[in-house]
Order: structure tokens, then sequence, then C-alpha cells
């Protein structure tokens, strides 16, 4: 007695419902309200770089005011400035520049 794989095959297959994938958006970078979309990357101190910067609708539509990447920190800036002194001068000089993680203040105050 021998099945061919098209009488096995519906026995094997289960049917798995995932249902609606729903993805929890990432709040605005710049604002923390919940995103409508995004643009732009992220240029890491690594040299890495990430596609997709959460922005609300108020700042993305005024998206052309930030400078192009988005930085992780301050040393990513160094990095960028230091291999990209071209993409720096045309994205980046003179516009506001964001960082994914800005630099932590110190709690001490200055007397």
């Amino acid at each position: 007695m021998s099945c061919t794989l098209q009488e096995l095959k519906p026995a094997i297959e289960t049917v798995v419902d995932l249902g609606p994938y729903k993805k929890r958006k990432r709040p605005c970078i710049v604002c923390g309200k919940p995103s409508v979309g995004v643009t732009s990357y992220i240029f890491q101190a690594d040299g890495r770089n990430k596609i997709g910067v959460p922005f609300c609708q108020l700042h993305l539509d005024n998206s052309d005011a930030y400078a192009k990447p988005v930085f992780e920190n301050q040393d990513a800036l160094d990095l960028f400035k230091k291999e990209h002194p071209g993409l720096f001068s045309r994205c980046v000089k003179g516009k506001t520049i964001l960082f994914l993680n800005p630099p932590k203040t110190s709690g001490e105050s200055v007397q």
C-alpha cells in the first residue's frame, strides 16, 4: 500500500490563524506623541545605519528642518563628521540635529 504526496498533504497541513498583525507605533522622536510615519535613518556610533525614524504629523510635515540622519549620540555625530564631510555639509549643517539617546545631564547643580 503506497500513498502519494497529494493524499498526505491535506493531513500534514495545519491552518494557523495569525489574525490581524497589529504593530505598536513608536513615539515621535521629537515630542513623544504617537507617530504617523517614518522617514530618514539613524546613524549609529559604530557606523551602521537603521532605516526609519518615527515622527508625528506635525514634525513629519516639517521634517526638512531637521538634519538627516538622526544620530544615536554625540559619538555618532563626531564619526559622521569625520567619515562623511560632504554629506555633513549638505544634510546636517545649519539644521536642527536630533539625537536618539540625548546626553544625560548630571544631577549636580552648579553654584
